[in-house]
This record gives structure tokens, sequence and C-alpha cells, in this order.
């Protein structure tokens, strides 16, 4: 398996989480009784926005085709300023900010252990992204000793 078709095997396999993560949610919610806390639906209203914001900035910030592929495209330029400055991969944070949102809307709590998955498959997916980020950009190694990973001033 090439690393290009590699990348978009995992893509494929985010696609399916984010499926899994929004309809266990929904599911979660219509069949397993609970009581309905009003904050926590209006919190998880309030990520899916903030998520929603972060994506935006980052596509703006990119300035250049996206891809769910984790292998950069050939004609690919290094971001580094706006949203980059501060964290590397923007895009998995929303992903995992709005989908957390999603379940605390449903109030689904049986649903945060994809979210927990979620999370440790975006671990793996950056590793494979950074050592070709490293493999094309030179300059990433010291671009990446320098911002966090995936969520600012923390990892």
């Amino acid at each position: 398996m090439t690393v290009k078709s590699k990348g978009w095997f995992l893509a494929s396999i985010q696609v399916i989480m984010f499926v899994i993560i929004a309809f266990s949610s929904a599911l979660e919610y219509k069949y397993i009784p609970h009581s309905n806390v009003p904050a926590v639906h209006f919190a998880g209203i309030f990520l899916m926005l903030i998520a929603s914001m972060i994506f935006t900035v980052t596509v703006v910030s990119f300035a250049q085709p996206i891809t769910p592929n984790p292998v950069p495209r050939k004609k690919a330029v290094l971001r580094t300023s706006g949203v980059y400055k501060f964290i590397r991969h923007p895009m998995y944070l929303s992903a995992i900010l709005l989908l957390l949102g999603v379940v605390m809307y449903f109030q689904a709590y049986y649903s945060l252990l994809w979210i927990a998955i979620l999370f440790i498959f975006f671990k793996y997916k950056t590793q494979l992204e950074e050592r070709q980020l490293s493999l094309k950009f030179p300059e990433y190694e010291r671009y990446k000793s320098s911002t966090r990973k995936l969520i600012p001033f923390i990892y």
C-alpha cells in the first residue's frame, strides 16, 4: 500500500467514525432513558459553534485546496501563520470539538467512548501526516518544536 493510498484509507475511516459518532449519539438519545440537562445541551451547541468557527478560520488560514488525506499535495505550501501559529492540526481539533458538541447536545454519555477512540485515531493519523510533512518541508521540524499538536498551549 502506498503512503497516499494509506492516507485515503485513513480518511475513509475518519468519515466512518464521524458517522458512527453522530448516529450513536442520536440513537443513544432516543433509546436510552436519561434526564435532560439544559446546560449540557446548550454547552453542546456552543462547542459546535466554536468548532465551526475554528474550521472556518483554518480553511481561510490554509489558503490552498484542502484534502482529508494526510499526505501533502505536490504543490502544498507549509502554513505556519494564522491559526497554525498556535496549533499544527486545527482541523482535527475542530472535528473533535464538533463531535464532542454533538455528543453533549444529545447528552449521549456512552458515546463519549467514541470521542476517545477518535482522539486516539487522530493521534495515529497526525504521526503519519507529520512524517510526510517533515519529508516534504525541512523546516517542519523547527515549526513542530515551537507549536502544539492538537490543543493550543497544552498538547
